[in-house]
Protein backbone atom coordinates (compact mmCIF):
# COMPACT_ATOMS: atom_id res chain seq x y z
CA UNK A 1 0.00 0.00 0.00
CA UNK A 2 0.97 3.75 -0.15
CA UNK A 3 3.19 5.02 2.47
CA UNK A 4 1.18 7.95 3.86
CA UNK A 5 1.72 10.68 5.39
CA UNK A 6 2.54 9.71 8.95
CA UNK A 7 4.34 12.16 10.66
CA UNK A 8 4.44 14.10 7.19
CA UNK A 9 4.25 17.17 10.00
CA UNK A 10 7.54 15.75 11.22
CA UNK A 11 11.27 16.60 9.66
CA UNK A 12 14.29 14.53 10.45
CA UNK A 13 16.32 18.03 10.54
CA UNK A 14 15.14 19.84 13.34
CA UNK A 15 16.42 22.97 14.36
CA UNK A 16 15.13 25.98 16.55
CA UNK A 17 12.88 28.58 14.43
CA UNK A 18 13.76 32.27 14.81
CA UNK A 19 12.33 34.48 17.64
CA UNK A 20 9.64 36.10 16.07
CA UNK A 21 6.65 38.20 16.94
CA UNK A 22 3.39 36.59 18.25
CA UNK A 23 2.20 35.03 14.81
CA UNK A 24 -0.85 36.70 13.17
CA UNK A 25 -3.43 34.25 13.27
CA UNK A 26 -5.42 33.37 9.80
CA UNK A 27 -9.28 31.36 10.21
CA UNK A 28 -9.66 29.07 7.31
CA UNK A 29 -12.32 30.02 5.18
CA UNK A 30 -13.98 27.32 3.77
CA UNK A 31 -13.36 23.52 3.52
CA UNK A 32 -10.16 21.85 2.27
CA UNK A 33 -10.32 21.35 -1.56
CA UNK A 34 -8.76 18.20 -3.50
CA UNK A 35 -8.13 18.51 -6.99
CA UNK A 36 -6.79 15.33 -8.79
CA UNK A 37 -4.08 15.67 -11.33
CA UNK A 38 -2.80 13.26 -14.08
CA UNK A 39 0.23 13.03 -12.01
CA UNK A 40 -0.27 14.77 -8.41
CA UNK A 41 -2.29 15.56 -6.10
CA UNK A 42 -3.54 19.20 -4.38
CA UNK A 43 -5.24 19.28 -0.97
CA UNK A 44 -5.65 23.65 -1.12
CA UNK A 45 -7.57 25.71 1.86
CA UNK A 46 -8.18 29.70 2.10
CA UNK A 47 -7.62 31.59 5.12
CA UNK A 48 -8.03 35.07 6.23
CA UNK A 49 -7.29 37.62 8.96
CA UNK A 50 -9.02 41.22 8.56
CA UNK A 51 -8.98 41.68 4.72
CA UNK A 52 -5.59 39.59 3.77
CA UNK A 53 -6.13 36.01 2.21
CA UNK A 54 -3.83 33.21 2.26
CA UNK A 55 -3.96 30.25 0.31
CA UNK A 56 -2.08 26.86 1.78
CA UNK A 57 -1.54 24.18 -1.17
CA UNK A 58 -0.23 20.52 -0.04
CA UNK A 59 1.44 18.73 -2.67
CA UNK A 60 2.39 14.93 -3.10
CA UNK A 61 3.32 13.46 -6.44
CA UNK A 62 4.98 10.13 -5.42
CA UNK A 63 5.01 7.51 -2.72
CA UNK A 64 6.96 9.30 0.11
CA UNK A 65 6.29 10.56 3.08
CA UNK A 66 6.77 13.71 2.37
CA UNK A 67 4.89 16.68 0.86
CA UNK A 68 5.56 19.64 -1.15
CA UNK A 69 4.06 22.54 0.91
CA UNK A 70 3.48 26.11 -0.85
CA UNK A 71 2.00 29.57 0.87
CA UNK A 72 0.46 32.00 -1.60
CA UNK A 73 -1.12 35.73 -0.65
CA UNK A 74 0.25 39.53 -0.77
CA UNK A 75 1.85 38.44 2.66
CA UNK A 76 4.94 36.47 1.09
CA UNK A 77 5.75 39.16 -1.46
CA UNK A 78 8.40 40.83 1.12
CA UNK A 79 10.32 37.76 1.45
CA UNK A 80 13.87 37.47 -0.08
CA UNK A 81 13.51 36.44 -3.94
CA UNK A 82 15.18 33.33 -4.53
CA UNK A 83 16.43 31.04 -2.21
CA UNK A 84 15.66 31.06 1.64
CA UNK A 85 15.02 29.45 5.14
CA UNK A 86 11.59 29.33 6.35
CA UNK A 87 11.01 28.14 10.31
CA UNK A 88 7.71 25.71 10.69
CA UNK A 89 5.57 24.42 13.08
CA UNK A 90 3.03 21.89 12.28
CA UNK A 91 1.06 21.61 15.88
CA UNK A 92 2.09 22.33 19.34
CA UNK A 93 3.28 18.52 19.86
CA UNK A 94 5.73 18.92 16.94
CA UNK A 95 9.41 20.72 17.24
CA UNK A 96 9.77 23.83 15.15
CA UNK A 97 12.04 22.83 12.02
CA UNK A 98 13.33 24.98 9.67
CA UNK A 99 14.03 23.93 5.95
CA UNK A 100 15.19 25.04 2.55
CA UNK A 101 12.19 27.22 0.67
CA UNK A 102 12.17 29.04 -2.30
CA UNK A 103 10.19 32.35 -3.81
CA UNK A 104 8.17 32.90 -6.93
CA UNK A 105 4.73 33.69 -8.76
CA UNK A 106 2.39 32.11 -10.44
CA UNK A 107 -0.49 33.73 -11.53
CA UNK A 108 0.50 37.03 -10.73
CA UNK A 109 0.46 35.80 -6.89
CA UNK A 110 3.74 35.26 -4.77
CA UNK A 111 4.31 31.57 -3.54
CA UNK A 112 6.77 30.19 -0.85
CA UNK A 113 7.74 26.73 -1.63
CA UNK A 114 9.18 24.05 0.60
CA UNK A 115 9.76 20.55 1.18
CA UNK A 116 8.37 18.93 4.83
CA UNK A 117 9.15 15.37 5.32
CA UNK A 118 12.53 13.64 5.27
CA UNK A 119 13.74 14.26 2.21
CA UNK A 120 17.88 13.24 2.07
CA UNK A 121 19.67 15.88 -0.17
CA UNK A 122 22.62 14.24 -2.11
CA UNK A 123 24.96 16.26 -3.74
CA UNK A 124 26.82 14.88 -7.15
CA UNK A 125 30.37 14.04 -6.32
CA UNK A 126 32.33 16.50 -7.76
CA UNK A 127 31.27 20.14 -9.08
CA UNK A 128 27.60 20.86 -7.59
CA UNK A 129 25.24 20.85 -9.93
CA UNK A 130 22.76 18.85 -8.72
CA UNK A 131 20.97 16.93 -5.53
CA UNK A 132 18.38 14.40 -5.05
CA UNK A 133 15.92 14.16 -2.85
CA UNK A 134 15.65 10.55 -1.70
CA UNK A 135 12.50 8.34 -0.19
CA UNK A 136 11.70 8.24 3.34
CA UNK A 137 9.85 5.90 5.30
CA UNK A 138 7.57 6.31 8.45
CA UNK A 139 5.02 3.63 10.32
CA UNK A 140 1.58 4.37 9.06
CA UNK A 141 0.41 3.09 12.55
CA UNK A 142 1.42 6.70 13.56
CA UNK A 143 -0.97 8.52 11.44
CA UNK A 144 -3.79 9.01 13.05
CA UNK A 145 -2.87 10.30 16.20
CA UNK A 146 -0.35 12.82 15.14
CA UNK A 147 -2.16 14.11 11.91
CA UNK A 148 -5.32 14.79 14.20
CA UNK A 149 -2.51 16.46 16.83
CA UNK A 150 -2.11 19.44 14.26
CA UNK A 151 -4.56 22.17 14.38
CA UNK A 152 -2.29 24.93 13.27
CA UNK A 153 0.72 25.72 10.95
CA UNK A 154 2.97 28.32 12.03
CA UNK A 155 5.50 29.73 9.12
CA UNK A 156 7.97 32.46 9.40
CA UNK A 157 10.59 33.45 7.30
CA UNK A 158 12.59 36.97 6.76
CA UNK A 159 10.71 39.47 5.38
CA UNK A 160 7.55 38.20 6.26
CA UNK A 161 5.71 38.52 9.96
CA UNK A 162 5.40 35.02 11.50
CA UNK A 163 1.59 33.91 10.50
CA UNK A 164 -0.58 30.78 12.48
CA UNK A 165 -2.96 29.13 9.95
CA UNK A 166 -5.67 27.74 11.91
CA UNK A 167 -6.47 24.46 10.25
CA UNK A 168 -8.25 21.84 12.70
CA UNK A 169 -7.29 18.54 12.69
CA UNK A 170 -5.45 17.81 9.83
CA UNK A 171 -6.34 13.99 9.75
CA UNK A 172 -9.05 13.92 7.38
CA UNK A 173 -7.58 16.21 5.11
CA UNK A 174 -4.26 14.52 5.25
CA UNK A 175 -6.43 11.33 4.79
CA UNK A 176 -8.20 12.31 1.42
CA UNK A 177 -4.39 13.04 0.00
CA UNK A 178 -3.62 8.85 0.39
CA UNK A 179 -6.47 8.44 -0.76
CA UNK A 180 -5.71 10.53 -3.96
CA UNK A 181 -2.51 8.93 -4.06
CA UNK A 182 -3.88 5.35 -3.63
CA UNK A 183 -6.36 6.46 -6.88
CA UNK A 184 -3.14 7.66 -8.90
CA UNK A 185 -0.94 4.65 -8.69
CA UNK A 186 -3.80 2.21 -10.23
CA UNK A 187 -4.48 5.21 -12.55
CA UNK A 188 -0.72 4.42 -13.54
CA UNK A 189 -0.54 1.17 -13.96
CA UNK A 190 0.94 0.60 -10.43
CA UNK A 191 -0.52 -2.31 -9.00
CA UNK A 192 0.78 -2.37 -5.20
CA UNK A 193 -0.64 -6.09 -4.12
CA UNK A 194 2.07 -7.30 -6.88
CA UNK A 195 4.46 -5.20 -7.66
CA UNK A 196 7.17 -3.08 -5.27
CA UNK A 197 8.93 0.01 -4.79
CA UNK A 198 12.76 -0.26 -6.52
CA UNK A 199 15.47 0.21 -4.72
CA UNK A 200 18.53 1.61 -6.30
CA UNK A 201 21.66 -0.64 -6.92
CA UNK A 202 23.83 2.53 -6.04
CA UNK A 203 23.67 5.75 -4.98
CA UNK A 204 21.34 7.80 -7.41
CA UNK A 205 24.11 10.24 -7.41
CA UNK A 206 25.85 8.32 -9.87
CA UNK A 207 22.87 8.79 -12.39
CA UNK A 208 23.30 12.17 -13.69
CA UNK A 209 26.30 13.99 -13.83
CA UNK A 210 27.96 17.92 -14.23
CA UNK A 211 27.77 17.45 -18.33
CA UNK A 212 24.28 16.20 -18.10
CA UNK A 213 23.45 19.76 -17.52
CA UNK A 214 21.67 21.48 -20.55
CA UNK A 215 24.15 23.99 -22.16
CA UNK A 216 21.87 26.63 -22.70
CA UNK A 217 20.54 27.05 -18.81
CA UNK A 218 23.73 26.55 -17.32
CA UNK A 219 24.70 29.40 -19.61
CA UNK A 220 22.06 31.29 -18.35
CA UNK A 221 22.14 30.40 -15.11
CA UNK A 222 18.68 28.91 -14.87
CA UNK A 223 18.19 26.42 -12.28
CA UNK A 224 15.44 23.77 -11.90
CA UNK A 225 13.92 20.80 -9.82
CA UNK A 226 12.23 17.91 -11.30
CA UNK A 227 9.99 15.52 -9.84
CA UNK A 228 10.01 11.83 -11.75
CA UNK A 229 8.80 8.29 -11.90
CA UNK A 230 10.56 5.48 -13.31
CA UNK A 231 8.87 2.23 -14.56
CA UNK A 232 11.33 -0.62 -13.79
CA UNK A 233 11.46 -4.33 -15.00
CA UNK A 234 12.28 -7.20 -12.46
CA UNK A 235 15.83 -7.17 -13.61
CA UNK A 236 16.28 -3.64 -12.46
CA UNK A 237 16.44 -2.06 -15.59
CA UNK A 238 14.29 1.20 -16.02
CA UNK A 239 11.46 1.23 -18.95
CA UNK A 240 10.19 3.97 -19.11
CA UNK A 241 10.73 7.34 -17.18
CA UNK A 242 8.19 10.53 -16.73
CA UNK A 243 8.65 13.80 -15.73
CA UNK A 244 6.07 14.76 -13.42
CA UNK A 245 6.48 17.65 -12.12
CA UNK A 246 9.47 20.50 -12.36
CA UNK A 247 9.81 24.66 -11.47
CA UNK A 248 10.78 26.07 -14.28
CA UNK A 249 11.87 24.23 -17.57
CA UNK A 250 9.55 25.91 -20.47
CA UNK A 251 11.61 24.18 -23.37
CA UNK A 252 11.76 20.69 -21.94
CA UNK A 253 15.30 20.98 -21.81
CA UNK A 254 15.83 19.43 -18.17
CA UNK A 255 12.88 17.05 -18.67
CA UNK A 256 14.53 15.62 -21.62
CA UNK A 257 18.17 15.68 -20.86
CA UNK A 258 16.92 14.28 -17.06
CA UNK A 259 14.99 11.11 -18.46
CA UNK A 260 17.96 10.41 -20.99
CA UNK A 261 20.29 10.18 -18.25
CA UNK A 262 18.28 8.35 -15.58
CA UNK A 263 17.52 5.46 -18.47
CA UNK A 264 21.13 5.30 -19.40
CA UNK A 265 22.49 4.93 -16.50
CA UNK A 266 19.66 3.85 -13.39
CA UNK A 267 19.88 0.49 -12.12
CA UNK A 268 17.89 -1.23 -9.60
CA UNK A 269 18.13 -4.59 -7.39
CA UNK A 270 16.43 -7.40 -9.41
CA UNK A 271 12.76 -7.10 -7.94
CA UNK A 272 10.97 -10.13 -6.12
CA UNK A 273 7.92 -10.41 -4.52
CA UNK A 274 7.09 -11.67 -0.76
CA UNK A 275 7.22 -15.40 -2.77
CA UNK A 276 10.66 -14.84 -4.56
CA UNK A 277 9.12 -14.53 -7.99
CA UNK A 278 10.08 -11.55 -10.06
CA UNK A 279 8.06 -8.66 -10.82
CA UNK A 280 7.86 -5.68 -12.00
CA UNK A 281 7.72 -2.02 -9.83
CA UNK A 282 7.88 1.50 -9.77
CA UNK A 283 10.93 4.94 -8.30
CA UNK A 284 10.18 8.05 -7.57
CA UNK A 285 12.30 10.45 -6.81
CA UNK A 286 13.34 14.40 -7.45
CA UNK A 287 16.87 16.00 -8.47
CA UNK A 288 17.63 19.46 -8.29
CA UNK A 289 19.87 21.46 -11.17
CA UNK A 290 22.06 24.30 -9.32
CA UNK A 291 24.55 26.43 -11.03
CA UNK A 292 27.62 26.43 -8.89
CA UNK A 293 28.74 29.77 -7.51
CA UNK A 294 31.27 31.70 -8.97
Amino acid sequence: MIRSLAAVMAVALVTQAAEAAEPVVYSGSGPWQMDYDKDSCHLARKFTHQDQQLVLMLNRMDTRASVEVQLMGDVVSGTAHGSLQIHVQFGLAEPPVSVPASYGVSAHMSVLTFQVGDPLETALPGEKHATWRVPSHRDPKQDGPRRNAITSIILHTDGMPAVRLETAAMGAPLAALDACMDDLMKSWGYDTTTMIEAVPAESPAQWIDPGDFPRDPLHTGQQAKLSFRLDVAADGRPTACRITGSTVDPEGKFAQATCAALMRRARFQPLRNEAGQPTTGWFFSQVRYVVPSP
